[in-house]
């Protein structure tokens, strides 16, 4: 767990973004949001492990596993490409934001969508 009470420094295109107790706060709710915002990446790896696995499409034959493949990619995504915090920025723009090459390779190798668009518009690239 997070210790929200103490102040997190990280430098960021050459300038000092601090990262307050608030901060933190706003992304309690997302998992994959909090361990990027923290640099967690134990904790990135375990929201991910426990994501159901997709399907491929060569795997998926029948009407039933087409709606059950549906339903664990709407998991996934929920997890994944949330974007109900400020800025509704998913995971990944937030790791790419943060410039944290680790983080943004966990996501995209586990099919983070980096197209979706933020509040203004802007993608993870």
């Amino acid at each position: 767990m997070v210790d929200f009470s103490s102040e997190v420094s990280n430098i960021v295109s050459g300038s000092e973004i601090r990262t307050r107790t608030e901060d933190f706060a706003k992304y309690a709710l997302s998992p994959a949001h909090l361990a990027v915002l923290c640099r967690d990446y134990s904790a990135l790896r375990n929201v991910i492990l426990g994501l159901p696995r997709l399907s491929k499409v060569r795997e998926v034959k029948m009407e039933a596993e087409s709606i059950a493949a549906e339903l664990d990619a709407i998991k996934f995504s929920e997890v994944i490409d949330r974007r109900d915090v400020p800025g509704r920025e998913t995971a990944l723009q937030l790791a790419v934001q943060l410039k944290d090459a680790q983080s943004a390779k966990l996501l995209m190798a586990v099919g983070a969508d980096w197209t979706l668009q933020n509040e203004n518009g802007w993608n993870a690239f």
